[in-house]
């Protein structure tokens, strides 16, 4: 489950998600997504806690769909600051950052710890 954050305005989603995702809730995030590109002018920054997503049970396809979904959007993406507690969302960022970044078109991901969220806000509100 996604829920969008009350810290979200201007050209900055932020979002956490909540013990898993299903493709229901993929297909709901990217009708958040478009919405929030259309009120940002195409280009947006985003902050996604995961600190409180049980990995374990989030299916592989829905992990698939949803990475799908972001490299479709990655022209309109500029900071992303992912917020987690594990190794293994640490992993799964410096996965995406290598598809996901892109000097040229400005797109870079950043994986913080919790206790290191205001270095994430701070990233993408910068």
């Amino acid at each position: 489950m996604f829920k969008v954050m009350p810290e979200s305005g201007d050209r900055l989603l932020a979002v956490e998600v909540l013990r898993t995702y299903s493709k229901k809730d993929v297909e709901a995030f990217d009708q958040i997504m478009d919405q929030w590109m259309a009120r940002a002018g195409g280009r947006l920054n985003m902050l996604i806690r995961l600190d409180r997503l049980d990995l374990s049970k989030v299916t592989l396809d829905n992990y698939i769909e949803d990475c799908r979904r972001a490299l479709q959007r990655r022209d309109n993406l500029e900071r992303i600051a992912v917020v987690g507690d594990s190794e293994m969302a640490r992993s799964l960022v410096t996965m995406d950052n290598l598809i996901m970044a892109n000097a040229k078109r400005g797109v870079t991901e950043r994986y913080f710890d919790v206790e290191d969220i205001e270095k994430a806000w701070a990233f993408v509100r910068a």
